[in-house]
């Protein structure tokens, strides 16, 4: 997996979980969406153009495409996103080389797996365990 891949791939993932709690939506629904009406392909297509933009703006970028009332989620801070965009971009990489798949591949893996509800979730504490612990989670949960 190259490097750029890895960058991208922070990137889309840093863009679900800022939105999923812009809208306070679960971050698996959220990416379900995003793939399912092509703002996963847009975001990868403007990469360029917004890895450098700021959160506020990315979420209205992303709102505008999904045609959302962003005024009902109103501004969500959360301490625990960058410990979770970190954890589900490490985990995501994992995915795709144990299981010789795309980027795209296991980030979709990983969104429509049960192991992104008990991320989203502060109360488990899983966004503070490692990647190879929360991998081995995962693996046992698409083993069955």
């Amino acid at each position: 997996m190259d490097n750029q891949n890895k960058v991208v791939n922070r990137f889309i993932v840093m863009c679900v979980e800022q939105y999923a709690l812009f809208t306070k939506r679960n971050s698996g629904e959220v990416y379900s969406i995003l793939l399912t009406m092509g703002i996963i392909d847009e975001l990868l297509n403007d990469y360029e153009d917004l890895h450098g933009m700021s959160t506020m703006y990315l979420n209205d970028y992303i709102a505008s495409l999904e045609s959302f009332d962003m005024n009902a989620a109103g501004n969500v801070i959360l301490e625990h996103i960058l410990a979770k965009t970190i954890l589900i971009t490490k985990v995501i990489e994992l995915i795709a080389d144990k299981y010789k798949v795309t980027i795209d591949q296991a980030r979709s893996m990983l969104y429509s797996s049960e192991m992104i509800d008990l991320i989203d979730d502060d109360e488990t504490g899983l966004y503070g365990e490692s990647p190879l612990y929360v991998f081995s989670l995962f693996e046992d949960q698409y083993k069955k």
